[in-house]
């Protein structure tokens, strides 16, 4: 969020990051924002919801022996570039630490759910050599 400067961050979890508010994830502030659209829009909620784009979603946690910090890597972050640019605008990657637990967790995000699988184990494939425990 802070690297693309953008108000809005989430999970499928719920956890929202509203950064005009808060810089951790807060249910009230997130409940009174949304009140707050539907409001300034006029517009019910379920109607809102149509604008939203869902995708087929994959989440995977490995467990690391150690959190190398990933711009270290090269290997996984030329990975993750790559795979990054060929999907372009039809998907995503989300890499990161569990703040919790000894993980990282990769999340794969396309719109065509017979990617997920090959483009996660493409991208794990050198998280495993480097990081596996």
């Amino acid at each position: 969020m802070l690297a693309n400067d953008l108000n809005v961050g989430g999970e499928q979890s719920g956890h929202v990051i509203l950064r005009d508010h808060n810089t951790t994830g807060d249910g009230l502030v997130t409940a009174l924002e949304l009140l707050r659209i539907i409001k300034a829009t006029g517009e019910p909620l379920s109607k809102l919801r149509l604008s939203m784009r869902k995708y087929p979603q994959l989440l995977v946690n490995l467990k690391v022996r150690e959190r190398i910090p990933l711009d270290q890597l090269s290997e996984v972050t030329e990975t993750v570039q790559a795979v990054e640019r060929e999907l372009g605008s039809n998907g995503r990657i989300l890499l990161r630490y569990s703040g919790t637990e000894p993980k990282i967790r990769l999340l794969v995000e396309t719109r065509d759910k017979a990617l997920l699988q090959p483009v996660a184990e493409r991208v794990l494939a050198p998280i495993r050599k480097h990081l596996a425990a």
